[in-house]
């Protein structure tokens, strides 16, 4: 809902800036009727925590919803384990212990995208400059090899500025190799856009 979304960002890109540029590079990518985006693909995480005001009155009760560098599908998999672990120590039976399957079913998904994007081409995660997230994150990128045999590159919004460009067909290129696929683990806060160039980057992304 184009509309809904303009509307209810307005006033705060007056007042903030950022929001104001991904405001700007909404509008004038999805604003304007272009065919640009024919698919699009979400990767989205919802957080939960125990709202416990007496013993008797417990609820789980959604706290966040991730819908940009949504963390945590390659190691979620290892809380399962870790639970079963400390459960173990309390007398709570095993199959009680729920099981995720993210760092399975995302690379999933991601190849899915490349495949219905730009069969053949590579998967893009964007990260930030000197990331040290990198585990969770490895383990997504080599599944999407292992499992769906689609070749991940990894790079930032300053290294797509530099390295990138939109070719003749529409499709985002870095360093000639075209992306079927973005991932953003970075670009969610005012920190990823040091430059102006990041900005470029940004747009260039979503252009294509």
């Amino acid at each position: 809902d184009k509309e809904f979304i303009k509307k209810s960002l307005s006033k705060t890109a007056e007042a903030d800036p950022f929001t104001g540029k991904l405001l700007d590079i909404y509008e004038e990518v999805y604003g304007k009727d272009r065919d640009t985006q024919k698919y699009m693909m979400g990767i989205h995480r919802s957080d939960y925590m125990l709202d416990a005001t007496d013993k008797d009155a417990q609820h789980i009760k959604q706290i966040e919803i991730n819908t940009i560098a949504s963390a945590f599908g390659g190691l979620s998999p290892l809380t399962n384990k870790f639970h079963t672990y400390m459960s173990g120590n309390v007398g709570v039976s095993e199959a009680e212990q729920p099981v995720s399957w993210s760092d399975k079913a995302i690379p999933e998904v991601m190849a899915k995208a490349v495949e219905v994007g730009c069969p053949g081409s590579v998967a893009l995660f964007i990260v930030q400059e000197g990331e040290r997230n990198t585990s969770d994150q490895r383990i997504l990128e080599q599944n999407l090899w292992s499992m769906h045999k689609v070749r991940t590159i990894r790079k930032s919004l300053q290294q797509v500025a530099t390295e990138g460009k939109i070719d003749s067909e529409g499709y985002l290129a870095i360093s000639g190799e075209r992306c079927g696929m973005v991932y953003y683990r970075a670009g969610y806060g005012p920190g990823d856009y040091p430059t102006d160039a990041c900005w470029t980057a940004r747009m260039m992304i979503e252009e294509s």
